[in-house]
């Protein structure tokens, strides 16, 4: 819908002055009708102006004095609002990627740092356990060969039960015919 340049500038909420300087400025693009008349698209003025543009004025007259009708209006406001919407949820995802990228960095360096930590955390306790002249002290050796025992211990106890369980497994199982023929298992 186009507005001759005055009912622009009502519209924009400016003075006709100040309108023809944003013509020149913000680069508003300017139709000529058929009697060679100058007149402003609508939707250019939502663009330059967006929420300026007073929407008052296109519910004002009915169609006869180069008024808008009631219904333009409202198309016209439900348009700004939809593409208001669209710009609102196209920001909402731009931020929810920067976050998610954000916390993905985070988790990187924390995961960085743990590690950083363990390492300077199994030096500390090497070099702990280092006697007066840079060997490893006795203390540090016993306490070693009783970790060892413990754990062959562990695993001889999981060999046990290993055999144990295979030994079940082998009795509950169904016995081959032959065999129960044979009586080789009894």
């Amino acid at each position: 819908m186009q507005v001759s340049i005055s009912k622009a500038a009502e519209m924009a909420g400016v003075t006709r002055a100040t309108f023809y300087r944003h013509i020149e400025r913000k680069g508003i693009h300017i139709i000529k009708d058929a009697e060679n008349n100058p007149k402003v698209d609508v939707a250019e003025l939502i663009r330059v102006y967006g929420d300026t543009v007073r929407q008052n004025l296109l519910v004002a007259n009915d169609e006869g004095a180069g008024g808008f009708s009631a219904r333009e209006g409202l198309r016209t406001r439900s348009e700004m609002l939809a593409q208001e919407i669209a710009k609102i949820q196209d920001e909402r995802a731009r931020e929810r990627a920067q976050l998610l990228e954000q916390i993905e960095m985070l988790r990187a360096a924390l995961a960085e740092a743990q590690a950083q930590n363990k390492s300077l955390t199994e030096i500390m306790i090497a070099q702990g356990q280092r006697d007066d002249d840079g060997g490893i002290s006795r203390a540090s050796l016993e306490e070693q060969r009783r970790k060892i025992d413990s754990f062959e211990q562990t695993l001889l106890t999981l060999k046990r039960m290993n055999a144990r369980i295979y030994q079940e497994i082998m009795a509950r199982r169904p016995k081959a015919a032959w065999r129960r023929w044979l009586g080789l298992d009894a």
